[in-house]
């Protein structure tokens, strides 16, 4: 936030009615989000140009930027408002308010369940631990719901994962760079469908969603979805990807227990 954005919030409040001031801390959240989201989508476009280009030292510094992206606009735009508002900025009620007009403002977005919870994380900043929020996405309905899965995923029917299907699920990125003689599919193929017996008697997919952008950490590439079976079991799928000199090929694939590796507590999560 600049010194001349801080100077226009200050005068902007000043005698301003309490619903005209939660309209406008609710929007001054949102632009700081979109800020944010605009910075986030830039790193995230040059992460895959790195990836792709095998620029890994690049990757690393995309990676550590992605890391500090979200805390500090949150912590930052958290400390102003408690500065610049310090009769509203603790006051429980008043922030439910702000929280009203920021969901009408965001409801009908894409990013929309993100904003919402970088609202939440600057609210839990500046009440450092004395609020909980009960809920962090919209109640929408499941045509909507529809409408946002088709927008986010793509949908392969298939009854069986093999090597065909994998090859579907490599093109949905659209990577330039070309890919490495499929050597790993087979034996990441069989390794999962051993994975689905195991758990699973007679098993049968139903179809598998795939998220539409990928995801990219340090020196990797990860094809992140899910697959559901005909008993509506649904299994987190991942495919992980490196690239080199013969181009990008399959690292690993990964499906139930599996993911948790990726999903360390002590790793950045792939998706931030």
């Amino acid at each position: 936030m600049t010194q001349r954005v801080k100077k226009t919030v200050k005068k902007s409040l000043q005698g301003k009615s309490e619903s005209k001031q939660k309209e406008f801390i609710a929007q001054l959240v949102l632009k700081e989000f979109d800020e944010f989201y605009n910075r986030f989508k830039e790193i995230t476009d040059s992460a895959k140009d790195a990836f792709e280009n095998c620029d890994f030292q690049e990757s690393l510094q995309i990676s550590q930027k992605r890391m500090s992206l979200y805390s500090v606009s949150m912590y930052r735009l958290g400390d102003e408002i408690t500065k610049s508002f310090p009769d509203v900025s603790k006051n429980q009620n008043f922030w439910d308010g702000v929280e009203d007009n920021f969901r009408h403002s965001v409801e009908n977005r894409y990013e929309g369940d993100l904003a919402l919870a970088y609202l939440h994380s600057v609210r839990r900043a500046i009440f450092r631990g004395e609020w909980t929020p009960v809920d962090y996405s919209f109640g929408v309905s499941s045509d909507a719901k529809a409408i946002f899965n088709s927008f986010l995923m793509v949908t392969f029917h298939s009854d069986d994962f093999d090597s065909s299907l994998v090859l579907k699920i490599l093109r949905v990125l659209g990577f330039k760079a070309k890919f490495r003689q499929a050597e790993n599919e087979q034996t990441g193929c069989r390794e999962i469908k051993s994975e689905f017996k195991e758990q699973y008697e007679n098993y049968k997919i139903q179809k598998v969603e795939i998220i539409k952008g990928g995801f990219f950490r340090n020196r990797g590439a990860y094809i992140v979805g899910r697959i559901i079976l005909n008993d509506s079991s649904v299994l987190p799928l991942i495919i992980a990807l490196l690239n080199g000199d013969d181009g990008i090929y399959i690292d690993a694939i990964f499906t139930s227990d599996s993911v948790h590796t990726i999903y360390s507590v002590q790793l950045e999560p792939i998706f931030m």
